[in-house]
């Protein structure tokens, strides 16, 4: 059944390709093979992964280096059809395809700039090779198995181009052309992390806006100082959703400052900023306030801290990080998963020494917002060992 669906997916892709972008057919054809590779992909993995996590105290036993009981603050129940067998074995494949790739790279002296679950980009001499290599793996009557992706391909001539990564740290990269000497980013060519939560108008353009600046800062077209420049001001400003009671629970003390049908109920937008300053226990001052247009109004109005609950009303904007800074700090952030990440050049990998283990869930339904907020350690379920009695259902 697998099978049968990539098949059919490549065959309705071949379909859209032939049909001019922008037209019904299309865009029809297109909507077709998304849906496919969503049903491929959950009736591949998702269902055989599928965990249910719910805000619940309990026991459990939790499996790895050893066996222990364990208390957690969720607690995890397997889905219907939940197989972890196949689904680990289709992503660890996954990984060992790549890692062939990296390894028959080093042997012919190629490189490559990153790589993500199902994809690598490899050194411009290597790609044809690479690819016959892994030709004999493919289990598919059409297509190559490793695809060329579209990136590569000019949108005016259809002809493959000359394609140049700059990546700051993981998930923090473009990949660019030169026009006219200068450096421009192709469409939908760079990464959102660490960007993706601000709230601004018009954001594709706004961030390919920056990633240009960012290539003419690092090829000294311009300085650091007039990267910034003209984000002075700015505030950065993400925009949440208030899902879960801990989180409305945050919000009281603005709610006793307004009027009941006023309030920030469940499922209401509010603004979130990243913090500038830490409490007297070392913890950063989280701004959360109500949701407001334009977005830039938020760090005037009184907040609660997302940590602690505590109403602020006096010098608010002093809370909140302006954009500026916010950028100066992205493109300075070391890439901490190489032993050299706080440099300029090529990556070397880090030998590491596995100290102790910390057993955690699969679920991680809240690393959005808790990205946003700062609270990362809030996300997984963690098992720790039994230490004291709780009045809770076993799971």
């Amino acid at each position: 059944m697998f099978h049968r669906l990539i098949e059919l997916r490549k065959e309705v892709q071949s379909k859209r390709d032939q049909e001019q972008k922008g037209s019904p057919e299309h865009r029809a054809f297109d909507t077709l093979q998304n849906i496919l590779k969503i049903i491929a992909n959950v009736a591949s993995y998702g269902i055989f992964i599928e965990v249910k996590t719910k805000d619940e105290k309990c026991f459990a036993d939790a499996y790895g280096l050893e066996h222990l009981r364990a208390q957690a603050s969720k607690k995890e129940n397997f889905g219907d059809f939940f197989h972890p067998i196949i689904s680990t074995i289709l992503t660890s494949g996954a990984r060992l395809l790549l890692a062939m790739a990296e390894a028959w790279l080093t042997k012919h002296e190629g490189y490559y700039a990153f790589c993500d679950t199902d994809s690598i980009a490899v050194s411009p001499f290597h790609w044809k090779k690479l690819q016959e290599f892994f030709e004999p793996l493919n289990p598919f009557r059409e297509g190559e198995f490793l695809k060329i992706e579209d990136e590569n391909y000019d949108d005016e001539t259809g002809q493959l181009r000359e394609l140049w990564f700059y990546g700051i740290s993981a998930k923090r990269y473009v990949l660019f052309t030169y026009k006219d000497g200068e450096p421009v980013p192709i469409d939908d060519g760079w990464s959102s992390h660490g960007l993706g939560h601000l709230a601004i108008e018009n954001k594709e353009e706004w961030e390919k806006r920056l990633w240009t600046d960012i290539l003419r800062c690092a090829y000294g077209r311009i300085s650091k100082e007039q990267l910034v420049e003209p984000y002075r001001g700015e505030y950065a400003v993400a925009k949440l959703t208030l899902t879960k009671p801990h989180l409305l629970l945050r919000v009281k003390g603005v709610n006793r400052q307004k009027s009941k049908t006023k309030w920030i109920g469940p499922y209401s937008f509010v603004s979130v900023g990243s913090p500038t300053t830490s409490n007297r226990n070392g913890k950063p001052i989280v701004p959360l306030t109500p949701y407001t247009r334009p977005y830039d109004l938020a760090p005037h109005q009184p907040f609660t801290d997302a940590n602690t609950g505590k109403l602020h009303k006096e010098h608010t904007e002093l809370y909140w990080k302006t954009v500026d800074v916010m950028i100066g700090e992205y493109i300075d952030h070391p890439e901490s998963k190489f032993e050299n990440g706080h440099r300029c050049g090529r990556m070397r990998r880090r030998r590491l020494t596995i100290g102790s283990t910390i057993y955690i869930g699969k679920e991680s339904n809240e690393l959005e917002e808790m990205q946003i907020l700062g609270l990362f350690n809030e996300a997984y379920v963690e098992y720790r060992k039994k230490y004291d009695s709780m009045n809770t259902s076993a799971c």
